[in-house]
């Protein structure tokens, strides 16, 4: 049988494996049970992480966290460095863009736009998404608006693969 949901509580640090196709977290001491413990609450637009094994990080565009619009002309840029041989994994968990116009992009490696990395998605809208994985141990994710229309934007989390065969 699945996991069993328990709830979200944020601010908390905790290891465990994020499994993307059931959408859940399992701690190392709670194997099995949901537990969406997100390690931090990032709200801000600009923030390099390092990731250790299993490992997730919770995002969000400016003012979704409070329930504020984003606003116009921004530009939020993460990137995310799991161990070597390890992948990084994106799941939406809520997301409302001006469709067309501000887009979450979702790159391969870690660099900007123009850095011609290889682009794993482009999202925009409220339409639901796919996990996104990383073919290498680096992801660079960017949110950028224009200049009118504002939504409640991007939620996500980020997270480490462990290698294939590990246990948590």
């Amino acid at each position: 049988m699945g996991p069993t949901p328990v709830g979200i509580t944020g601010n908390n640090s905790s290891k465990g494996c994020f499994d993307h196709k059931e959408g859940v977290y399992k701690s190392a001491e709670l194997y099995g049970t949901v537990l969406l413990n997100y390690s931090v609450n990032i709200s801000g637009c600009y923030h390099n992480f390092t990731l250790s094994n299993g490992e997730i990080k919770n995002i969000s565009s400016p003012g979704f966290l409070d329930g504020q619009n984003y606003p116009n002309n921004v530009k939020c840029t993460w990137t995310f460095s799991a161990p070597v041989g390890e992948k990084v994994s994106m799941t939406i968990l809520s997301m409302d863009t001006e469709l067309g116009y501000d887009v979450v992009r979702v790159m391969d490696g870690i660099g900007e736009e123009d850095d011609k990395l290889p682009i794993l998605a482009t999202m925009s809208g409220e339409e639901p998404h796919e996990a996104v994985i990383s073919t290498s141990s680096e992801m660079t994710v960017i949110f950028t608006s224009d200049v009118n229309v504002n939504m409640t934007g991007l939620h996500a989390i980020i997270g480490a693969l462990k290698k294939a065969g590990e246990q948590c």
